[in-house]
């Protein structure tokens, strides 16, 4: 039986010119003896080239020539240029990108908030839960890609254009969310989004305001039944019972609820159907 090495050819080394065995299926790839060798032949044919950023010179491999910084240090701060800090003066490097967009250049946070803040509702980045209201009522407005612009813009809600271009005035007009259970609500719901017609309301009382509410008149007074069942101290579910088996008004308001001893709600008939029974 023929040895392991007898079908294998010899081949020199490219690094070292030594001899080496290579089996047949291996001879076009194999170029070196030893990894020592191989990491010397790498080395021999990088290039030096300078970094644009710190100005030292590093090596790469041929087909990176066109690399311009020697590490990720000088890759992430790129070229820069020296400027002015808008508000302290004080020198700082920033990005020509960065000052061709027409960006102020700021040394830091404090000098950043005392340079752009116009309403004090902004602080260290960090916007005011009003700011933050006015830029969803201007999106749901005038945004066609906001998932709830059928249901305002698309509706023809609109923002005033006073309040879309400042929000100082809208903060004026609206002023400050009371507390966090509060958010903003129109007064006339065909109505748009201006002064005079929004007002801070709670969770319950925006629900009780909506434009698919039922709304029912009794006496003098209209409101959705929600507000009725708080009003006369019944169950809302049993005035809508009442009204979908086509009890009058008068006869789903006034008839007193009664309740078994499952505490399952009952209608006592009134005085005309027991008068009949």
């Amino acid at each position: 039986m023929p040895s392991q090495y007898t079908l294998c050819i010899t081949k020199k080394c490219e690094a070292c010119d030594a001899p080496m065995l290579v089996k047949p299926s291996r001879v076009a790839r194999t170029r070196f003896c030893s990894r020592p060798c191989h990491t010397a032949a790498v080395a021999a044919r990088r290039i030096t080239v300078i970094c644009r950023r710190c100005g030292i010179p590093f090596t790469v491999h041929p087909a990176r020539a066109a690399a311009i910084y020697c590490g990720s240090d000088c890759h992430k701060r790129g070229l820069t240029i020296t400027v002015a800090c808008s508000q302290c003066g004080k020198a700082i490097s920033r990005k020509p990108s960065e000052i061709a967009k027409g960006r102020k250049p700021y040394c830091g946070l404090t000098c950043r908030d005392a340079g752009v803040t116009t309403h004090g509702n902004t602080r260290s980045g960090i916007k005011s839960a009003e700011y933050g209201i006015w830029l969803g009522i201007k999106s749901r407005c005038r945004n066609p890609n906001n998932s709830e612009y059928r249901n305002y813009g698309g509706r023809g809600i609109a923002m005033s254009d006073a309040w879309a271009d400042s929000f100082a005035l809208f903060l004026a007009d609206a002023g400050e969310r009371p507390s966090p259970a509060y958010s903003i609500d129109r007064i006339d719901n065909s109505g748009n989004y201006e002064a005079g017609n929004v007002r801070w309301a709670t969770r319950s009382e925006q629900n009780s305001h909506k434009r698919t509410n039922r709304l029912v008149t009794y006496g003098s007074e209209t409101h959705c039944l929600s507000e009725w069942a708080s009003l006369l101290g019944i169950q809302r579910h049993v005035l809508q019972h009442r009204l979908d088996r086509g009890w009058s008004i008068d006869r789903a308001f006034e008839t007193p609820v009664a309740f078994t001893s499952r505490s399952r709600v009952t209608c006592q008939p009134s005085a005309s159907t027991s008068a009949a029974i």
